[in-house]
C-alpha cells in the first residue's frame, strides 16, 4: 500500500503540466504563482522576510528550461521553494546587453541556469543534474540544511 502510494505521488509530479512563466511585471501567473524578473525587488523581498533567493535563468528556445519551469511551477515544488526561497527568474531570449550583464554577473555560460543565493547575493549552491521535481527538491533542502534561511 505504501509503494503504491509513493508511486501515485511520484507520478503526479511526473506529469506536472507546462504552464504560463509569470509575466514580466513579477505579477502571478493565472495558478497563483509569482516569480520576480526585478534583482532589487527579490532581494529586498528575501531580506524583508528572511528568506533566499532562488535565480533562474532560462528562454523560449531552450528546451531544457521549459522543464525546468514545469517543475518549479508545479504546486508542491513552488510551495516548498517559497518557503524558503523568493523566485527570481530571468527571461534571457532576447540575448539583449542586459541579460548578457546578468548572465556574466551570476557565471551563468549555458542554458537553462539554478543558482542558490542568500539575501545578500552569496552564491549558496546550483542545481544542474537530476532534472525532476524529486532532484529540485533535493538540492532545496540541502541548500536550506547547510544555511536555513532567518526569519525576521
Amino acid at each position: 500500500m505504501r509503494h503504491r502510494l509513493l508511486a501515485i505521488a511520484l507520478a503526479a509530479i511526473a506529469s506536472v503540466v507546462a504552464v504560463e512563466p509569470a509575466d514580466s511585471r513579477g505579477e502571478p501567473d493565472p495558478r497563483g504563482k509569482s516569480w520576480h524578473d526585478s534583482e532589487s525587488v527579490a532581494f529586498a523581498a528575501a531580506r524583508a522576510s528572511g528568506r533566499h533567493v532562488v535565480v533562474v535563468f532560462g528562454a523560449d528556445w531552450c528546451a531544457p528550461c521549459e522543464k525546468i519551469e514545469q517543475i518549479m511551477n508545479d504546486d508542491i515544488v513552488f510551495r516548498l521553494l517559497s518557503e524558503s526561497f523568493v523566485p527570481l527568474h530571468f527571461d534571457v531570449t532576447e540575448l539583449s546587453d542586459r541579460d548578457e550583464a546578468l548572465q556574466a554577473k551570476y557565471r551563468v555560460p549555458t542554458l537553462p541556469a539554478v543558482i542558490f543565493v542568500d539575501a545578500s547575493g552569496q552564491e549558496l549552491g546550483r542545481w544542474q543534474q537530476n532534472l525532476s521535481a524529486s532532484g529540485f527538491i533535493g538540492a532545496m533542502r540541502s541548500i536550506v540544511a547547510s544555511r536555513p534561511p532567518q526569519p525576521q
